[in-house]
Formats: C-alpha cells, sequence, structure tokens
C-alpha cells in the first residue's frame, strides 16, 4: 500500500522542492527550518518530504510507523509488549480491525502521505512517550523494566519529538503524563525520566504552538484570530458538532468493542455465571484513557480548522480503553475469544482489499498522469484524463486536479507549464478563473521593473489564490527589503483581467487580493460554510475585513447579486444559479478586494 500511494495534494509541494533539491541532511535540515519559520511546523511536515523522496522512505519507515502505532496500542491496554504467541497475534489483528473501524477514514490517514505523516506518525509519538510511565505501573514480573541510566535522556528526546508533532494532542498527553507520575509517586515510584518526559512533551509543544511559522500558514489568517476568538465563534453549538462528529467517526468501533463486551456479559449470564469485570486499576485505566480523548476534543473547540484527521488521536484512545474492557470480558470464554479474533481478521481483510482496490486504480491513472506531464512541451497547457473515481471517500482523496489552485501550481512550479487542464472539463472540478493576479512593487525612490529584475529574481507567475500568492511574495519580501539605495513601500497583489459583470462592480475601484504595506499584509479571509438553509455562504474573521467597508456582492453564471452587510460583517451567504466559479467582492468607497471564490460543482 505504502509503493502504491500516489503523489496527491500537499504531496505536490514536497515533489516540486525535490526536483529542484539534492536530498542530503543540509538540504532536509534547511527545509526544515524554513517549515518552521514560514509554514507548516510541524516535525511531521519534515517526514513528509522524506516519504516523497526515494521510494525506500515510503515503502518502509511508513508501514514501521503503522506497525509502531499498533504495538503501541497493545502495549497501552496490557501494560507489556506482544509476545510471539497466538493469544497476543489474536489481539493484535482485533487491535488492527478496531483501529481502522474507529478512524475517521482509514485510507486517508494511513496512506494519504500529508495525513500518516502529521497526525498518524504523531499519534504513535505521542503513545509511545507514555508506554514507560504505563509500564511502571506494572507489578515487577509484569511488563515493567528496571530503569536504566539512559531512559531519561532518551524518553526526553522523544517527549520532545511528540510533543512538536501536533499542537491539539500535546496539552492533553501532558496531562496524562502527569497524571501518572503523580500516580507512581503516590505508589513509592520516583524515577528521573518521569520528569524527563513530561519536561520534553512540554517543550516540544511550546516549540511547535510558538513556532513563527504558525502566525503565516494558510496566509498568515492563524494570526488574525485567536484561540478565545474562535472558541468563541464556535459557540455551543459548534462545541457539540465537534462532539458529535467525534462519536459519529468513531461509532463503528465502538458499537463493535461494546457488542463484544455485551455478547460475553449475555453468554456468563446464559451460564449461570458472571464476568470478572476490570479490576480497580483497570476501571480507573479506561476512565483515564476516555478523559485522555475528551481532553483532545476540548482542544479542537478553540480550533480554527477541523477535519477528520483532527478526530483520529481520540479514537486511537477509545480503542485502548475498548481493548482493556473486552480483555476482562473475553479473560474466562474462549470460544467467544477466538470468534472475535476470526471476525477482526475478516475485518481486517475486508479493509485491506478496499484499500488495494482504490489504490490500484489511483496508482494507475496518477502514473499516467505523472508521464504525460512528463511529456508536456515547456509553456503549453497540458490537457490531462481526469481519474476514473475522482470522488473522496473514507478508503481515497480522490481526483486533487479538482482544485484549480492545485492544477496551477503543480504546472508552474513542477513541470514549467503554462496550466492544465482536465479532459471534457467535469463538472465537479473547479474551473480555472476568469482573472489573473499581477504584482505591483513600489519603492523610494521609484524602480521600474526592468531595474527590479536585474536585482532580484522575480517570479514568472502570480498564483490565482490569494493565499498562494501571498506565500510566493513572503518568499520574495526579504529580498526586496535588502536592495540597496531602495526602500520597500508597498507590495500589490492586483486583481486583472476581469469580466465585465466583475467590471461593473469595481466600477473604477482597484480590486485587490494581497496588500503589504508597513511590515503588514492585508487580506480578507473567509471561511467556507453552509447556512442554515442549506446554501453555500463565506463567514469572514472580522479582524481581515477593510475599514469603511460600503458594499459586497457575489458574482457568478453572468448574474451580479448585492449582499447586504450585517452590523458585525461577519458573513455572505448565496444562492448558487449554476455550475460555475462564484466570486465574492468587498469594497470600501475606494477600493475592492477578493473575498471569496466558491466553484459549485456537479458529479
Amino acid at each position: 500500500m505504502a509503493y502504491l500511494t500516489p503523489i496527491i495534494l500537499d504531496d505536490w509541494y514536497q515533489v516540486g522542492w525535490l526536483r529542484e533539491h539534492e536530498l542530503t541532511p543540509g538540504s532536509v535540515a534547511e527545509r526544515a527550518r524554513w517549515n518552521y519559520l514560514h509554514y507548516n511546523p510541524r516535525l511531521g511536515e519534515t517526514f513528509l518530504l522524506l516519504v516523497n523522496g526515494p521510494w525506500p522512505f515510503r515503502v518502509l519507515l511508513t508501514p514501521l510507523i503503522e506497525l509502531l502505532l499498533l504495538w503501541v496500542v497493545f502495549a497501552l491496554a496490557f501494560g507489556r509488549w506482544p509476545r510471539p504467541s497466538a493469544r497476543d497475534a489474536g489481539w493484535l489483528v482485533v487491535l488492527q480491525a478496531l483501529l481502522w473501524a474507529a478512524s475517521p477514514a482509514p485510507g486517508l490517514l494511513w496512506f494519504y502521505r500529508p495525513f500518516t505523516t502529521n497526525y498518524l506518525y504523531g499519534v504513535a509519538l505521542h503513545l509511545l512517550v507514555v508506554v514507560p510511565y504505563r509500564f511502571a505501573l506494572v507489578p515487577v514480573g509484569g511488563g515493567s523494566v528496571r530503569a536504566r541510566v539512559w531512559w531519561a535522556p532518551a524518553i526526553f528526546v522523544g517527549g520532545v519529538a511528540a510533543g512538536w508533532s501536533n499542537e491539539h494532542t500535546g496539552p492533553a498527553t501532558i496531562v496524562a503524563a502527569i497524571a501518572l507520575s503523580v500516580t507512581l509517586v503516590r505508589r513509592g515510584v520516583r524515577r528521573v525520566w518521569m520528569a524527563a518526559g513530561i519536561a520534553g512533551l512540554a517543550l516540544g509543544w511550546a516549540a511547535l504552538y510558538l513556532a513563527p511559522g504558525q502566525s503565516q500558514r494558510y496566509g498568515g489568517t492563524g494570526a488574525t484570530e485567536s484561540r478565545a476568538a474562535s472558541l468563541a465563534g464556535r459557540g455551543l453549538e459548534g462545541a457539540y458538532d465537534v462532539v458529535a462528529q467525534t462519536v459519529l467517526h468513531a461509532q463503528a468501533g465502538v458499537v463493535l468493542g461494546l457488542a463484544v463486551i455485551a455478547i460475553a456479559v449475555a453468554r456468563a449470564a446464559r451460564r449461570g455465571t458472571s464476568i470478572a469485570g476490570p479490576s480497580r486499576d483497570a476501571t480507573f485505566g479506561i476512565a483515564g484513557l476516555i478523559a485522555w480523548a475528551g481532553a483532545i476534543v476540548v482542544t479542537l473547540w478553540a480550533s480554527p480548522r477541523l477535519g477528520e484527521r483532527l478526530y483520529l488521536a481520540p479514537a486511537v484512545l477509545l480503542v485502548v480503553a475498548l481493548a482493556v474492557a473486552m480483555d476482562a470480558a473475553l479473560a474466562a470464554d474462549r470460544v467467544l475469544r477466538r470468534a472475535v479474533v476470526a471476525v477482526a481478521a475478516v475485518i481486517v481483510v475486508a479493509h485491506g482489499a478496499i484499500f488495494l482496490r482504490a489504490q490500484i486504480g489511483a496508482h494507475a491513472d496518477a502514473s499516467d498522469r505523472f508521464a504525460r506531464l512528463e511529456r508536456a512541451a515547456d509553456g503549453t497547457v497540458a490537457v490531462v484524463p481526469p481519474f476514473r473515481a475522482p470522488g473522496r471517500s473514507r478508503w481515497f482523496w480522490g481526483d486533487d486536479f479538482t482544485y484549480a489552485s492545485l492544477r496551477e501550481y503543480v504546472a508552474h512550479e513542477v513541470f514549467g507549464l503554462a496550466g492544465i487542464e482536465l479532459e471534457g472539463a467535469p463538472g465537479w472540478a473547479e474551473p480555472t478563473p476568469p482573472f489573473r493576479f499581477e504584482v505591483v512593487y513600489t519603492f523610494e525612490p521609484p524602480l521600474d521593473r526592468a531595474a527590479l529584475a536585474a536585482r532580484v529574481t522575480l517570479p514568472d507567475y502570480t498564483p490565482t489564490y490569494w493565499e498562494w500568492a501571498l506565500a510566493q511574495q513572503r518568499r520574495l519580501e526579504p529580498a526586496l527589503r535588502a536592495i540597496d539605495g531602495h526602500r520597500l513601500r508597498a507590495i500589490d497583489v492586483r486583481v486583472t483581467g476581469v469580466d465585465a459583470a466583475i467590471g461593473a462592480v469595481l466600477r473604477g475601484r482597484p480590486l485587490f487580493a494581497d496588500r503589504w504595506a508597513d511590515g503588514t499584509w492585508r487580506f480578507i479571509y473567509g471561511r467556507r460554510r453552509v447556512s442554515a438553509d442549506g446554501w453555500p455562504m463565506w463567514r469572514f474573521v472580522d479582524a481581515t475585513l477593510p475599514a469603511g467597508l460600503a458594499d459586497a456582492y457575489v458574482v457568478g453564471c453572468g448574474v451580479t447579486t448585492q449582499v447586504a452587510i450585517d452590523a458585525q460583517h461577519l458573513s455572505v451567504a448565496f444562492q448558487p444559479r449554476c455550475s460555475d466559479l462564484h466570486v465574492a467582492i468587498a469594497c470600501t468607497p475606494r477600493e475592492c478586494w477578493l473575498a471569496g471564490t466558491y466553484a459549485r460543482r456537479v458529479r
């Protein structure tokens, strides 16, 4: 599966970099530094670069981490590593079945590389750091081992790596490690490595949370709204939705585990006996695991962005809790235990078959597409066939060229083309925008374009998506500000080549996507949402809206609709009239801003 996984979506940004740089320890370190300062600062982003490099990284590293996750889930549940026995092998099969059943999107989280390295790797590291604390709870003769002198530095480094892997999971893991340490101290166990693990987790998480790249990701939108504002904006209804999504995603695995326990109880009652149930420590352990999962869910309330990938960590912890409860229920019922293993094996094989079916087709389609793009002449617009299975599902991302911004990036940055279009212009793909972006630089004293190009290597195109245009100019900004004898005063990313409908809205006013002046970038950021009536809408981050907002419009399908602006300037809802690109524009009396685009796609 790791070999078959094609280049999809965020993989292209790594591939584009790798086509221009040799993969060496120094270049990887430099890329990691850039990510930390200006992009995604997570450790998983560096792993993503590696697995998009030479194929041995992909086919060795990812499966090893995925097996590590399975092993640490077993270790947390049973307080020891699995042994080469039929019973432990059976439990590994059961745990893998529960992990895939409880996962919000197993095909994406195990085999879409950006999700795998940023989230599955992170969960595995977090749980691995907690394993020594779990083992220390086991009486001598169980899974515990005598502490070695190297444990403290090893667990500290592991804690830093784990804390650096995911900002949503870190705080809850730190609390879990502290709670386990307090329990151990009360039992008379005091070890230096216990404090070292907590310190490593805290340091790694702080380094990630405070990374400069956090304020520049997604065009810098993370810096425009505080976590408190995100939490307030989500409200009670939004918080409930996060909890509901956690339960919804994990329900298959949870229901399977609870069904096994219920059957074990029923079988024991039929025999006139009762199951022993979990011990006092196991009961506290189950409660602690559920609380740990719940604490991660609570951190998601303040997250500006959500998605199924963020629900993996709570799902894995719920699987560990289920395993502890199931072990107690199945302890005296060998027949049921074997039946459970058999059913779990069927689930694992079925998932494997579905994964392979999805990836074999996608691998063939992606390989053919890559070869066509390689053969396309420089500077031309390449036309490639869409994937045979373009839709996104639990098993596969789908055709990533549905995004016009990605087609543009791959064309210019990876293959040196003027553009990429899909054969037949399928209705489910975003159309290429009917405008272009141009960048205007203002210097004091003035510096014309030709003189500027002689001093700084300027890009040969500007992405027609505000976030990537802004990121491109951010990379160029230090060189522009370092030109001797000229002071950079402003960078204006203007929208040009607009059609008559947009031109009528502007009424002679300039249309901007991004602007920089006095060290500050300005843009309008609107999150795509669905209104209470079921229509698409943009909910804007108020801090990004220009002062003196006077009028706003949605242009699409040849129709221009002026939309009302409420007192807080928070949202714009509209009714798409056809399958077309709808453009939101917000204006002050002196200028207009590109506020968002929405492609109504039809499959």
